[in-house]
């Protein structure tokens, strides 16, 4: 909703009768006004203290001139009050008030910014800031090949959106699957935020397309072998454009949550492969924080990445920190920790804040309270009734003369609701409750333009309070407040921090990981270029290798929507969203011993088991979930079977009939190198393998493989000796792969990788 310039008469940001005193957000009340201050959103420390959670971004400059800003309210319906301030800028609207969330963006002086911030109804003021962006083998090592090709859950029942820099809409893995295809446009210019925009290729470097290959990518390009985690599920993508702005992303979950609201879409998860800063504790109040939590609450799990600024500690996410979202750790395929994942708080954090605090039930009940609390279940201890008249006569231009009403708070009042309606009903009106005076500090406000105008806050026992009924454009109207004052909540019974979890909640894939890119994308060649890692660049036109955690947010995002698949498609209904959180955590799995809590949370990722719960409808409870201390094998679970070595051979250029001599050598196929593994290698067709280990070939899926009898230990080598055939071209041997014993996949031995090698034929011998 945009509102135009002219549309009202507008208060000036300078004179705002409520900036003198302490709003409720800023500051917290004396001892013992329970009431009120349950209504404080103040961030408990470990110790059970309170700090304060800051109205103002510190992004934001007070004394400055215009700055984009997020005003996030107590409800939707209090962004309207922007229409009153004297906007200095000269967009052609004047604000945008979101249609689900309960946030405004607008420009606002240094001025302005603090007149706003002091309104009660105002949670916080943030920044429009920029946010930092942060697949064979991903599903082979989270066990999802098991899941696609075993239990056969490809996501066909889900929907997910993907917000980040755009998409190729073009691209042959996303054609089928793509439902929308969202570009962003400034609200404040044109009327729409969002344009479906189809196959064009919103994708910037093609982040977001990789992003979204890795979540459903249907491999077409690659005849399914480079499929996402999710292949059949529909995926919805917002365009950030090539970087990601905070009101770009706010406005994604807004529109999200909008289409869910009105049936438009049934989205299950959301991924999220940005961030900003790292450090700080978690704010329930800011934009992007709400809007995840709303999700959260109409049933889509937000999947973050932990974000690139590692490998120091106290260097997750922000916006990862939160207890109801999954915060995803980026790893090699061995599932060791990459250098750059961002890591949480150690043990041993003395910082202050929250500290290092890891229970996300905790969390999640305090973030749940903060939210929640209310007084509708305490007794009325007051009702009262008040009337009158407003009309012209005060000496600010434009603006009515006020009316207030007197009442001082029983002993045993907490908090305060009002009703507040008039005639004519048309007429514009403003409430507020100020405490102790009538320009004293404003504990309730209502300026919504609904008759009647409810509102409510917290009060003091014993405190007088002076209710004003502002009238604007020198209206007459006849008003009537019904007012209810209710018992003050018990001691203890405030809601009260730590609010965020200082750790990731599993780790993934996120080092080299292929997934879709378009044949022009800049990140084609980032293998190459930035990774330096030119063995692994590739020659495929619609895929691309890139690193970060970007990569590891939507691999788990993809196996996140394999578990609501299983749970739909055999219990009839989607699950909660925590108890996916919940499950996730509860099976993750690793035994490395360089993993712990700060770096890896409860481990990595474990598709298969997650899934084989959700089918059964057993999936966990907060009591399931562990971070175990790892550098204690006693308590480390079953390891990933992440099998590495090497490849070696006789060249890679042969005449025809030449022989090639082909070494696979496996240095470990475990954590503790204990065991033996089951080798195979792909090979192309026309060659014939003429001597070498003993050894079967065969066709699988349309490929060809030799694997070897005799399972090979670590440091042992696997030879096989095979033949050129007489065509001249060019031929891909590997990647090559191990089996442990009893299992079902094989899983690609790192650093054996796939080669290309040609053939001079006979025609041109």
């Amino acid at each position: 909703m945009v509102h135009s310039p002219g549309e009202r008469e507008r208060e000036s940001g300078g004179n705002d009768s409520m900036r003198t005193g302490v709003s409720r957000r800023s500051v917290m009340k004396a001892a013992g006004a329970a009431g009120a201050a349950s209504l404080l959103p103040f961030v408990g420390t470990a110790a059970g203290a309170t700090v304060e959670t800051p109205t103002i971004d510190d992004a934001l400059d007070t004394g400055g001139s215009l700055q984009e800003a997020l005003v996030v309210f107590e409800s939707n319906a209090d962004v309207d009050r922007l229409r009153h301030l004297d906007f200095a800028h000269d967009r052609a609207a004047d604000y945008h008030r979101f249609a689900v969330l309960p946030i405004g963006y607008t420009v606002l002086t240094g001025g302005q910014i603090e007149t706003v911030a002091g309104w009660n109804s105002v949670r916080y003021v943030e920044a429009n800031k920029d946010l930092e962006l942060h697949n064979q083998e991903a599903r082979e090592v989270t066990g999802t090949t098991e899941v696609q090709t075993r239990d056969f859950y490809t996501g066909e029942s889900i929907h997910a959106v993907v917000i980040d820099s755009g998409i190729d809409g073009d691209h042959p893995d996303h054609r089928d699957d793509l439902q929308h295809n969202f570009r962003f446009t400034d609200p404040l210019d044109e009327e729409t935020m969002w344009t479906d925009v189809g196959p064009a290729n919103t994708g910037g470097t093609g982040h977001g397309t990789h992003v979204s290959g890795s979540v459903a990518g249907d491999g077409s390009a690659s005849d399914g072998k480079h499929r996402g985690m999710a292949p059949d599920a529909d995926l919805t993508v917002y365009s950030t454009t090539a970087g990601a702005a905070l009101l770009n992303v706010v406005g994604a979950y807004d529109d999200m949550l909008d289409r869910q609201r009105k049936g438009k879409h049934d989205v299950q998860v959301v991924n999220n492969s940005y961030g900003a800063g790292g450090g700080d504790d978690y704010n329930p109040n800011g934009a992007l924080e709400s809007a995840s939590y709303m999700a959260f609450e109409a049933g889509i799990l937000p999947v973050f990445s932990a974000g690139n600024s590692g490998p120091g500690s106290n260097t997750l996410g922000n916006y990862a920190e939160a207890p109801h979202v999954l915060g995803v750790a980026a790893t090699k395929d061995d599932a060791q920790v990459t250098g750059f994942s961002s890591r949480g708080r150690k043990p041993s954090y003395d910082g202050g804040g929250e500290g290092a605090h890891y229970d996300r039930q905790a969390a999640f009940e305090n973030l749940t309270a903060f939210y929640d609390t209310g007084f509708d279940d305490q007794p009325v201890v007051v009702g009262e009734t008040y009337s009158g008249t407003v009309g012209p006569g005060s000496s600010d231009a434009g603006v009515g003369q006020s009316a207030y009403e007197t009442w001082t708070a029983p002993d045993d009042a907490g908090f305060v609701e009002l009703s507040v309606s008039w005639t004519p009903p048309g007429q514009d009106l403003d409430i507020y409750v100020h405490e102790g005076a009538k320009d004293g500090p404003v504990v309730a406000s209502g300026a919504t333009l609904q008759n009647p105008e409810t509102l409510s806050g917290g009060v003091s026992a014993g405190e007088t309070y002076f209710i004003e009924i502002r009238p604007f454009a020198n209206v007459t109207a006849s008003y009537t407040v019904d007012l209810t004052g209710r018992k003050a909540l018990p001691d203890g019974e405030e809601p009260t921090g730590p609010y965020g979890i200082y750790r990731p909640a599993v780790g993934a894939p996120g080092s080299l990981v292929l997934s879709t890119l378009a044949p022009e994308d800049p990140l084609q060649g980032y293998a190459a270029g930035l990774a330096g890692a030119p063995d692994e660049q590739g020659t495929e036109a619609y895929y691309g290798k890139v690193s970060g955690t970007s990569m590891s947010g939507p691999v788990t995002a993809g196996i996140v929507a394999l578990v609501y698949d299983a749970y739909r498609q055999n219990h009839g209904e989607f699950p909660d969203p925590i108890d996916v959180i919940n499950t996730i955590e509860a099976t993750a799995r690793d035994g490395r011993d360089d993993h712990n809590v700060y770096n890896i949370g409860t481990g990595f990722v474990d598709a298969a088991t997650a899934v084989e719960r959700a089918e059964a409808g057993n999936l966990a409870g907060f009591d399931e979930v562990t971070t175990p201390d790892y550098a204690d094998a006693g308590s480390a679970p079953e390891p990933v079977f992440a099998p590495q070595g090497s490849r070696a051979d006789d060249g890679s250029a042969f005449t025809a009939g030449q022989t090639n001599q082909v070494d696979i050598t496996v240095e470990s196929v475990a954590t503790a190198d204990s065991e033996a593994a089951t080798v195979r290698d792909r090979i192309p067709f026309d060659w014939d393998v003429v001597a070498g280990d003993a050894a079967t070939t065969y066709t699988e899926d349309g490929e060809r493989f030799i694997e070897f009898d005799a399972a090979a230990s670590a440091g042992e080598t696997r030879t096989y000796f095979i033949e050129a055939p007489d065509t001249t071209g060019s031929y891909e041997f590997g990647p090559a792969e191990a089996r442990l014993d009893g299992d079902d996949a094989f899983i690609r031995i790192i650093g054996a990788g796939a080669e290309t090698n040609t053939v001079g034929g006979v025609d041109t011998s």
